[in-house]
């Protein structure tokens, strides 16, 4: 076969290649509106409108406090969905993809595990690190996301998964944010008390 017969043949199954990719491109784009997609990771894993999250920690308070083998995964589901449905989320109409995980670790014992497996050792460090006795659905809460075929080709389970590893970061500093405030509001009211008895 000639060099020009082959370069006719390698012509062809470029030019097939492009074909196929810009069509599923479009379809992705398109049909499974992955700008949207991206754009509801963005608001919920990455806390880009984070009034959701006020409420849903407002509601879930009491289940967040169990231990994860305590937490009721349904009942945090339902707790998130009236949330999602009372806040501006309830405008976006990939919200209902959302979904409530309660991981068995916490988010440090899981960012060593990753890091083991990406550097592929044979023995895992992370086993040095110790859970704490006492973890609790706040360390452990995490959202995730329902991604269908074909989307799954760009939003992938890996992608995901450092997304949920960011989000869980977020959540964790939500949670102290708000126990900060809490606890500079008692302190305001201890001075003006003290202050008045004076």
């Amino acid at each position: 076969m000639s060099f020009g017969a082959n370069h006719h043949y390698l012509e062809c199954i470029k030019a097939a290649y492009e074909f196929a990719s810009g069509e599923l491109l479009n379809l992705i784009k398109e049909k499974y509106d992955l700008m949207g997609k991206l754009r509801s990771i963005k608001h919920y894993l990455l806390l880009d409108q984070g009034d959701f999250l006020v409420h849903f920690m407002d509601i879930a308070r009491d289940e967040l406090l169990k231990k994860p083998d305590e937490i009721s995964v349904e009942k945090l589901q339902s707790l998130l969905d009236l949330a999602l449905r009372t806040t501006a989320a309830a405008a976006d109409p990939c919200h209902e993809d959302l979904i409530c995980c309660v991981e068995r670790s916490t988010l440090i014992k899981s960012l060593s595990m990753l890091k083991d497996l990406q550097i592929n050792r044979a023995v895992s460090d992370s086993s040095d690190l110790e859970e704490p006795v006492c973890i609790t659905g706040l360390e452990t809460f995490s959202l995730s996301y329902k991604v269908q075929w074909p989307l799954s080709l760009v939003i992938s389970r890996k992608a995901l998964t450092k997304y949920q590893l960011i989000f869980r970061f977020l959540f964790h500093c939500k949670h102290v944010d708000r126990q900060l405030c809490g606890a500079w509001q008692i302190h305001q009211v201890w001075s003006r008390n003290l202050f008045h008895n004076l």
